[in-house]
């Protein structure tokens, strides 16, 4: 059973980390759009209308799909003053019992942001902008990023369980070497 425990948590965590490593990427969009954007403001005295969206744009979606990368190299903000006083097992057994509210949380995201995507997909909705940019990106992002963090949170969850019952770690390989190289 441990073995399957391994695989599934350490699968999907080989997908937050790659998701996150793709989603990096967006950062040379942003700089791109903001470099056009200094060149034409300063340089020619004739600001774009798209550039300062379209970085937003991007930056939502970057946020979103590196969510579960986040939570894979435990870099959320976070209030563990009293926290990291516990012993590990001791927060692994908090954890799960907090868990509720962070798939709560998630379904929410989930239930919300499937058929909001599906609507800004199928009506084409763009923002009430100038520019009028696409929305359905953003609105894609959404349960996808959702989703991205589930499945963090599920292996988080199967890694806080396995440690609260038996006092042992499970499969932190990837997360370590994130934390470690990444």
């Amino acid at each position: 059973m441990r073995k399957l425990l391994e695989r599934i948590v350490s699968t999907i965590d080989a997908i937050s980390y790659w998701s996150g490593y793709i989603s990096m990427f967006l950062i040379v969009i942003f700089a791109a759009f903001m470099f056009i954007e200094v060149i034409f403001r300063y340089g020619f005295n004739s600001p774009t209308i798209w550039a300062t969206e379209a970085t937003g744009l991007a930056f939502g979606v970057y946020m979103l799909l590196c969510s579960g990368y986040v939570l894979l190299v435990r870099a959320h903000v976070s209030m563990d003053a009293i926290y990291n006083l516990l012993s590990l097992r001791k927060r692994a057994i908090l954890d799960v019992l907090t868990a509720g509210l962070f798939f709560l949380f998630i379904g929410i995201l989930l239930w919300k942001g499937i058929p909001g995507a599906i609507r800004a997909v199928v009506l084409g909705e763009h923002s009430q902008t100038i520019w009028g940019a696409p929305e359905w990106p953003v609105k894609i992002a959404i349960p996808l990023g959702a989703f991205l963090i589930l499945l963090q949170g599920i292996a988080k969850l199967i890694r806080d369980f396995h440690l609260a019952v038996t006092g042992r770690k499970l499969g932190e390989e990837v997360a370590a070497q994130t934390v470690k190289y990444g």
